[in-house]
């Protein structure tokens, strides 16, 4: 009877511990997300070629549905269309190599567009014209772009899947730092009327640590590359991805919504999943372009 009676876990109250929580909406979709990505990434390039078709249309498509246009109207058909078109011409140069060109038809593309949209539209012109613009070249044209990644790798006697890849763990490494970092020390906001949260140190610690893995990527990855490229690789993208959030941000706190979607739970939509894409893959497609 002298004998206490313990708990089943006397350490509990003495470290502290907490319950775990259950991992929410956001965190599967996430890893889910990151799952997908990277086997599709892995997967080649025409197998990245028909997977980004499907989220080029669906940025296209919510796009416009905010911007207020008809779900089905001529305007929306012929922009979606459009978008098609262009995905797929931009697309073949990188899978087929194709010799002929095209330029004077993908200047076209808009001028059609356009001119449905002036044609059927009773007001609005100019803003439906200003929308098919963004919507075709600012949501469409890098993911087509980012095929030519693929060819960038090889042309540097890397394995195919290495630019794309490194191009991906740099955004998602400069968002997850800049998160925390900001987080934890951030006290002065980068742009406050556009996005209150995010704070300058988050920024300088988000790009910091993508120069880092930069780095990193050199070293383990392509030491038959040089430091000096892939510093610049991390910068740009990084740089790109900060502007392209920013970008969305800007368009969602003009439309006074938080999310532009709601496919992706915990996510939001298309436009906020894809957003670091939009500003960082033309960015790079001239780095590597230039230095090719």
């Amino acid at each position: 009877m002298w004998i206490r009676r313990m708990s089943p876990l006397p350490f509990r109250s003495w470290l502290n511990l907490k319950p775990m929580k259950r991992p929410g909406k956001r965190t599967i979709t996430g890893i889910l997300f990151g799952i997908i990505m990277l086997s599709v990434l892995l997967a080649g390039v025409k197998v990245v070629a028909f997977f980004f078709f499907i989220p080029a249309l669906l940025s296209v498509d919510e796009f416009l549905r905010l911007h207020k246009f008809r779900r089905f109207s001529a305007v929306t058909a012929s922009i979606l269309f459009t978008a098609s078109l262009l995905y797929l011409l931009v697309a073949s140069f990188q899978l087929f190599s194709l010799q002929t060109n095209l330029l004077g038809i993908l200047l076209l593309l808009p001028w059609f567009t356009a001119v449905v949209s002036m044609a059927t539209e009773k007001g609005g012109h100019t803003t439906s014209f200003l929308a098919s613009i963004i919507a075709l070249f600012i949501l469409v044209a890098p993911f087509a772009l980012f095929l030519s990644f693929y060819t960038q790798s090889k042309a540097r006697e890397l394995p195919d899947y290495v630019i794309p890849m490194a191009f991906f763990s740099i955004i998602w490494i400069n968002d997850i730092f800049a998160y925390f970092i900001g987080k934890t020390w951030g006290k002065h906001p980068l742009a406050p009327r556009i996005s209150p949260r995010k704070t300058r140190e988050g920024t300088v610690g988000g790009i910091g640590c993508s120069l880092l893995a930069g780095g990193i990527i050199h070293l383990l990855v392509a030491p038959n590359t040089t430091l000096a490229f892939w510093l610049g690789f991390a910068l740009l993208t990084s740089v790109g991805a900060i502007f392209g959030d920013l970008l969305e941000s800007a368009m969602k706190r003009r439309l006074t919504i938080k999310d532009s979607g709601n496919l992706l739970p915990g996510h939001g939509g298309i436009l906020d999943r894809f957003d670091s894409m939009f500003m960082a893959t033309p960015l790079l497609f001239v780095y590597l372009t230039l230095l090719s």
